[in-house]
């Protein structure tokens, strides 16, 4: 078996081979803009699926203010349309990041898989990011601390599990799935 994780000699930080790293994941999830590419070229595809997501997450939400704000039924109705286009989008990309974390680790059957796969998490941590940045936006000079800190102990909790996650899978104690989401949207 190859060697899946070692250990920082300088900084003690355990790092995850063959998968991108987590900190590179928010990094991407902070700033869409970062160059990720030149921190970590081997991943370029599911990072760019997470870059891609957080855009469609934001996108959703900012269509939901709109449908908020909806001044007429077309209004609202146009900004519906754009809220299931962008939740379909992001349906796929959680997809697609689930299939390429499977492909960098393929399935086994002989373990458990994960109870949240990779891309629902990233998902998680993308709609975090935008409350939080939301919070602060709109806060102006009243800044809510006890809730920015308590979303910002969900983040923590969240990068914590899914480096955790991405260990186990590394070192053969739980799987990947690329299961589809399966949403269903009415008659189809």
């Amino acid at each position: 078996m190859p060697k899946l994780v070692e250990t920082d000699s300088e900084s003690g930080e355990v790092i995850v081979l063959g998968l991108p790293q987590v900190e590179t994941l928010w990094n991407i999830i902070s700033d869409p803009e970062c160059d990720f590419l030149r921190s970590d070229p081997l991943h370029h595809e599911v990072l760019t699926l997470v870059a891609l997501l957080h855009q469609s997450n934001r996108s959703q939400w900012d269509a939901e203010d709109i449908a908020r704000a909806a001044g007429s039924d077309a209004e609202l109705a146009n900004a519906k349309r754009t809220i299931d286009t962008c939740n379909a989008v992001r349906v796929q990309l959680i997809e697609r990041i689930n299939t390429e974390f499977a492909r960098l680790i393929p399935p086994s059957d002989s373990v458990p898989p994960l109870t949240s796969q990779p891309g629902v998490t990233c998902d998680q941590l993308s709609v975090l990011k935008i409350r939080l940045e939301v919070a602060i936006s709109e806060s102006g000079s009243h800044i809510d601390e006890q809730r920015l800190n308590e979303v910002q102990k969900t983040v923590d909790g969240l990068i914590a599990a899914l480096e955790a996650d991405l260990a186990d899978a590394l070192a053969g104690r739980r799987t990947f799935s690329a299961t589809p989401v399966h949403k269903i949207y009415g008659k189809q």
